[in-house]
């Protein structure tokens, strides 16, 4: 008789460039008041980035309240159950605070993507209806 030995496997399909999206896409802070964006950062195929990938974000005006550099760990093996699970995993919060008094014309976000066998990928997002006065 014939016997059939068989096992299951993860097996994740991953690229070299990240991607990355805003939400919400435009940005609205004015002066003495904070936002939090959620940036999504991910390879081509949504799936987390290599580990040793570093997430950095920065900003031209103002200043990163809370965690602003994310490290993708060595044993970092996230992949949810369904899509909303799954974009939580790849989702990085950011806060943005805009002091009273700070006045720049066109401020801007930015996160950077170094490490992890990644092609260095820099994301920017403009802040509107940022009033100076």
């Amino acid at each position: 008789s014939d016997k059939y030995v068989f096992g299951n496997t993860t097996f994740i399909m991953t690229s070299n460039t990240a991607r990355v999206g805003w939400d919400p896409t435009t940005v609205v802070v004015n002066q003495g008041s904070s936002t939090t964006l959620n940036v999504v950062v991910c390879d081509a195929f949504m799936n987390h980035l290599p580990a040793g990938s570093t997430i950095t974000f920065t900003t031209s005006t103002g200043e990163i309240v809370g965690r602003s550099i994310y490290t993708i760990p060595d044993n970092y093996l996230a992949y949810g159950t369904n899509a909303v699970i799954h974009l939580a995993l790849i989702t990085y919060p950011v806060t943005i605070r805009y002091p009273t008094g700070t006045a720049q014309a066109d401020p801007v976000i930015s996160v950077a993507i170094t490490g992890g066998d990644l092609d260095a990928v820099t994301a920017t997002i403009g802040v509107v209806d940022f009033d100076p006065n």
